[in-house]
This record gives structure tokens, C-alpha cells and sequence, in this order.
């Protein structure tokens, strides 16, 4: 049985008036969204970030090619590491679907995930993200505030990503690109350590400070990025990979 849809209330403009239709509502989130996750200027001059862009656009003919994806490996990942009851992407494809494939199904996404290895291109289809809005628990459901997004990427697409990651992970390991004290999205790095190691390095500064006083609530810091340190740590990786 599919879940009841949660019905959104009139959602309040910034100016006061209310959006009653879907299309006003989606207006006034959009809206809301553009302020929000807005990135953060450039911390490098222009002719910088052109140049960094022109080399990591550079073919880079030295590289070892990325080791060939198996059938048995997207199996693995399709019967075993899908939730069954994630929400689809735009096109629909939804946990089950793969699943149900025979092992013919199965081999030509191989096909396919090892062509996308061997042009270099990832299809833009699968960076099309459909957005979503969940109303936050305990919040006014009439300010669009009150909601936060979520990005629904296609199915076939995060499989992808899953592989990339897997050959990803040891190569980060083994030249210790990711930094220690870097804890987002890394297995056995959880809150309850970050918060060990912040108060091991503030306690000794102040011993009579709460550790509670640690924890400070960074509103929408994820939403902002700094794209330009992205690429130099980009660039600097593949140049300890040549």
C-alpha cells in the first residue's frame, strides 16, 4: 500500500499573502530556496579558478584506467545495499525494479556503467535532481521555512556512485587526502567522537568550560559551499595520483 500523501498548507509569501495553489506554493519555495542556498563568493581571483578548471579539464593520459565494473558487483549492490522504500527519482525507477531484473537486465547496466568508465562522461540525465519538500516536526507548517528539501537523485545514477566510492575509498585511504579531523559521511566517525576530540582540544585551554557550550548550532552552514577550494583539492589530488 502506498503511503498518504501529506497535504501542505497554505504556505505564507514574503509579503504576506498566502499560497494556496501547488503552482504558488512551489513558487514561493523556489523562492525561499534561492535565498538559502546561495554559494559563497569566490576566494580566488577569476584567473585562478580559470586555470585550475583548464587543468582539471586536461585529459590526463598518465592515469591508470579505473579497474571494470563486474556484473556480480552491481548485482551485489542492487540486491543488497537498495533500500527497498526510498522514494524514486524523476523517472520512477523505484528500489524494486532492479531487482526483478533478469541477469541479462543486470549485465547491460554493466554495459553501460563500464562505457560511462571508458568515455569519461557521465549523462546529464542522471544529475537531474527532483526536489521535494518535508514539512520539519514541531514547526509552523504555514512558513516555508518550516520545511527543508530533499534531493531525489535516479536510481541507476546512485548505484553509480556507490562503485565510484568503492574504488574511491582506498586511494583516499592509502594517500591520506581525507583529513582526520574531517568527519562527515566517513564510517566509524560519529558526533560523539568530533565532540571528544573538540573537547580535548578546548579543555586544556579552559578547564571550566562546558562541554556543552561545544556544541554550537550552525544554521544552513551546509548549505554554502566554497567551490573554489573544491577544485584546488580536486587539483592537488590528482596530482599526487600522477
Amino acid at each position: 500500500m502506498k503511503r498518504p500523501q501529506q497535504h501542505i498548507p497554505p504556505i505564507r509569501k514574503p509579503d504576506n499573502t498566502w499560497a494556496k495553489t501547488d503552482l504558488q506554493k512551489a513558487e514561493t519555495f523556489a523562492e525561499h530556496l534561492t535565498t538559502v542556498f546561495r554559494p559563497l563568493p569566490p576566494s580566488l581571483p577569476n584567473t585562478h579558478e580559470e586555470a585550475i578548471l583548464q587543468q582539471l579539464n586536461t585529459p590526463h593520459q598518465m592515469a591508470p584506467p579505473l579497474l571494470k565494473i563486474q556484473v556480480q558487483e552491481v548485482e551485489h549492490i542492487i540486491q543488497s545495499d537498495t533500500h527497498p522504500t526510498k522514494a524514486p527519482g524523476y523517472d520512477l525507477i523505484t528500489r524494486k525494479l532492479p531487482k526483478e531484473l533478469p541477469r541479462k537486465g543486470i549485465r547491460a547496466i554493466t554495459q553501460i556503467y563500464n562505457a560511462i568508465f571508458r568515455l569519461q562522461y557521465f549523462h546529464t540525465h542522471w544529475k537531474v535532481e527532483q526536489i521535494i519538500i518535508i514539512p520539519k516536526p514541531g514547526k509552523n507548517p504555514s512558513e516555508a521555512t518550516s520545511h527543508r528539501p530533499i534531493s531525489l537523485l535516479p536510481l541507476l545514477s546512485k548505484i553509480l556512485e556507490k562503485i565510484i566510492l568503492k574504488r574511491l575509498t582506498p586511494i583516499l585511504a592509502a594517500n591520506n587526502t581525507i583529513p582526520p579531523h574531517q568527519f562527515g559521511f566517513r564510517p566509524k566517525h560519529g558526533t560523539i567522537q568530533q565532540v571528544h576530540r573538540i573537547s580535548h582540544r578546548i579543555n586544556p585551554l579552559n578547564p571550566e568550560l562546558n562541554p556543552i557550550s561545544y556544541l554550537l548550532a550552525l544554521l544552513g552552514a551546509h548549505h554554502f559551499l566554497h567551490v573554489s577550494r573544491i577544485r584546488v583539492k580536486l587539483l592537488t589530488f590528482r596530482r599526487l595520483m600522477s
